[in-house]
Parts: structure tokens; C-alpha cells; sequence
């Protein structure tokens, strides 16, 4: 049993993200948030960027891998959180728009440097 459910007022603020390549979207005192755009097909998709008590979280999104905005994005993230909908191999449109695991933490040639935790469902804990 969960116990007693608080009820809190929550203001929500809307914000228009533009993502090039990674824009800042809110900043507060003690948190910042970052977008990109990611390769989704042609639907628009965002990854985030999350900056919180000298830590940083990155959330992939539903993307497929390609281009470098996760890349730039992610770059020196204490945590990658990675929406991986597809298993290594996939083919055909679910490959077109969706990231198999460690795409981008594999290939060197993007230079990306590999985050501290990749987070996902194929992922083992990798440093």
C-alpha cells in the first residue's frame, strides 16, 4: 500500500525549442535544461540534457542515432539514458526510427567520449 497521496499545485510553463544544435531551454538556480533534435524519421523528436547539483543526466529520446545532436548533447554526461527500441540487427522502417544499443557510445570516429552510465534496457552498466 502506498499510503496517503499529497496533492501539490504544480505551474506549468510552457517553452518553444528550437534544439540547434543543443539549446538551453530553462535555467533556475539549481537546474538547467538543455534540447536537441534527434533523428526520428520525419517525425521531430528531442533528447535532453539535465544538469542538477554538478551532475548531468541525458534522456536519448525516440531517435534512431543518426546525426550529431545526441552526440554534442550527451558529451561528458554522468548518466546516458537510452531509449533503445530496436535490438542489435534490426532492419526495415523500426531500424529507420529507432536507435539500437551503444550506437554512439561504440563509434570513436564521432568522438564522443563514453558517459559514466548508459542506462537501458539491452545496456550492461558500463564505465
Amino acid at each position: 500500500m502506498l499510503g496517503k497521496v499529497r496533492k501539490i499545485q504544480v505551474e506549468v510553463q510552457p517553452h518553444n525549442v528550437i534544439g540547434d544544435p543543443s539549446s538551453l531551454v530553462f535555467r533556475s538556480e539549481h537546474l538547467s535544461a538543455y534540447a536537441a533534435r534527434v533523428v526520428h524519421g520525419s517525425v521531430p523528436a528531442l533528447a535532453w540534457r539535465v544538469e542538477i547539483g554538478g551532475k548531468s543526466i541525458v534522456f536519448s529520446g525516440d531517435t534512431n542515432g543518426e546525426g550529431t545532436g545526441l552526440v554534442q548533447l550527451a558529451k561528458d554526461a554522468d548518466i546516458f539514458i537510452a531509449h533503445n527500441a530496436v535490438p542489435e540487427g534490426a532492419t526495415g522502417v523500426e531500424r529507420r526510427l529507432h536507435m539500437p544499443p551503444f550506437r554512439h557510445w561504440t563509434d570513436r570516429r564521432r568522438g564522443a567520449r563514453q558517459a559514466t552510465r548508459v542506462i537501458s534496457p539491452d545496456a550492461p552498466y558500463i564505465r
